[in-house]
C-alpha cells in the first residue's frame, strides 16, 4: 500500500514474518 494515499498522520507499517504471513499495523498520531 502506499502510504501517500493514507490520511495524514496514519501509519500502515507492513512485516512479513518467517511464515510469510503479512502483519500490518495502524498508527495514528
Amino acid at each position: 500500500m502506499d502510504v501517500s494515499m493514507l490520511p495524514k498522520g496514519v501509519y500502515v507499517l507492513s512485516a512479513i514474518n518467517n511464515k510469510g504471513t503479512v502483519n500490518k499495523r495502524v498508527v495514528i498520531e
